[in-house]
């Protein structure tokens, strides 16, 4: 089996235990069926759209869109960015020998 299959593989299987676990959860639980359906199916991080929780926090919704856009090339606001980060420190603004470019 390539590494690719079993990359694939190992991300079937983790969806399938993280499916399951929220199948457990008494919140998601309590969503309607057509909203479970629509967040198992894995194409909508947030439940609530960001700007929805934006103009609740007293951020106006232009300000909010000029902010997000600022920040997002650095910094992105969804739930599953952070699920999985690499174990070689790339990217943490840590020093790590695979972003040292003198040894290159």
């Amino acid at each position: 089996m390539d590494p690719s299959s079993t990359e694939l593989l190992g991300f079937k299987t983790q969806a399938d235990e993280l499916r399951g676990r929220l199948n457990k959860n008494a919140v998601f639980l309590s969503l309607s069926e057509s909203e479970q359906r629509r967040l198992l199916h894995g194409k909508h991080a947030c439940p609530v759209p960001l700007e929805a929780i934006a103009e609740p926090a007293g951020v106006p919704l232009t300000q909010f869109r000029l902010l997000y856009k600022f920040l997002s090339s650095h910094v992105h606001g969804l739930p599953m960015s952070f699920y999985r980060l690499g174990d070689d420190s790339r990217g943490r603004g840590v020093y790590c020998d695979v972003e040292d470019k003198s040894k290159a």
